[in-house]
């Protein structure tokens, strides 16, 4: 991800707003070496942080609210460094002042996704996609179809959306996030297919497994009827305690395959073959109706002065079900507080900011709309 380091980033102490060339806003920072800055473009919002360095700190955005534009990353850097007079001494992206570097339609964030995508066409989803063999396919020959990628490798996206760009594929949309998460926040009955091909085994580390309990629970309740779970492993271990999941679920068909002729296979299913090593794949199939219960979440926050004195005090709030923890809390320069908390499922908790002035709000947007992500909400407001 692009970084600069700089002599300094201290922003003047007595502006609130300031405005560049292109529409790049500052919101609001707190100066001092671990800072934060709130950036606003004509496409998105984000925070910039810093950090010390041995050459005085680097600057770079925050993973959790970074955008798929790199272009307005980079440049929303460039535009701060030149308001506090910095001394830039390294950048790890190209001089070019313009910074055309290639943007790409159709890819989202998962909550422009929610909120963006009616899914008029029945989904096709894909979950780790790698080098993008599989999807292209899927969207070359089912056009009707609207295909997302789930994938948390940048590089692996970029590469989808150039090849799907050349062969001039529109039906295809990338989605960078965990799955795990992403999936919770997807209505009732919205896809057909749910494809998880070679997923990470996670022999040592059970937890950051995808295809788990509630995963597949999850997944079922994403299912239209007759809408299919397709799990693709070389990992024998993996593809039996895959099974012994789902045949912990009801009114589902199970179909166990090793070997399967596939008319596409990945890079990775090549190599694999080369070795003689065995596919398995393991297909589950939804039998019956979902009750469609999309009941909308509300994040809104009324009490802010509330709010203000619980996050400055600082809490740690651990349910069975969700987690909430107060990280780290700014003062910044319009006497507003910013805080980073860490909220929802225990075992795929994410990071979130929240900003405090005369109203409070997630920033840049409220959290993935799942069942934890809510419970750790109200936890928080009441």
């Amino acid at each position: 991800m692009p970084h600069i380091i700089a002599d300094k980033i201290d922003l003047p102490s007595k502006t609130c707003s300031l405005v560049a060339d292109g529409g790049f806003e500052i919101l609001f920072f707190a100066n001092g070496f671990d800072g934060a800055i709130g950036v606003k473009t004509p496409r998105a919002k984000f925070i910039l942080r810093k950090f010390p360095h041995e050459k005085g700190v680097i600057l770079k955005c925050d993973k959790s609210t970074r955008p798929p534009f790199l272009n307005d990353i980079k440049k929303a850097m460039l535009v701060v460094a030149e308001i506090c007079g910095a001394k830039i001494y390294e950048k790890n992206y190209e001089n070019d002042p313009i910074l055309h570097d290639r943007e790409y339609e159709n890819f989202v964030s998962a909550s422009e996704f929610i909120n963006l995508f009616d899914c008029a066409k029945k989904l096709w989803i894909e979950i780790g996609f790698g080098s993008g063999r599989h999807i292209l396919k899927n969207a070359a020959e089912n056009p009707e179809k609207l295909h997302l990628g789930i994938e948390i490798h940048r590089p692996s996206a970029e590469q989808l959306l150039n090849r799907a760009k050349y062969e001039n594929l529109n039906n295809i949309v990338v989605v960078l996030a965990d799955a795990r998460t992403f999936i919770k926040s997807l209505k009732t009955s919205l896809a057909e297919r749910i494809f998880v091909h070679f997923p990470a085994p996670w022999d040592k580390n059970a937890d950051r497994k995808v295809f788990n309990m509630e995963f597949v629970k999850e997944s079922l309740k994403v299912l239209a009827k007759n809408g299919k779970i397709e799990l693709r492993t070389d990992s024998e271990n993996y593809f039996e305690n895959s099974l012994n999941i789902a045949e912990g679920f009801e009114n589902i068909t199970i179909e166990k395959k090793i070997n399967k002729e596939t008319i596409i296979s990945s890079k990775y299913e090549d190599r694999w073959k080369k070795l003689n090593r065995n596919i398995f794949d393991l297909i589950i199939t939804k039998n019956y109706d979902e009750d469609s219960v999309n009941s909308k979440m509300d994040f809104s926050i009324k009490n802010s002065d509330i709010l203000r004195e619980k996050i400055s005090a600082k809490f740690t709030v651990k349910d069975e079900n969700y987690l909430l923890i107060t990280k780290k809390v700014w003062k910044l320069n319009n006497n507003a507080i910013l805080a980073q908390i860490i909220m929802g499922a225990l075992n795929s908790p994410i990071a979130i900011y929240l900003l405090i002035g005369d109203q409070a709000e997630y920033f840049p947007s409220p959290p993935l709309p799942t069942k934890e992500n809510f419970a750790a909400h109200l936890a928080l407001i009441g």
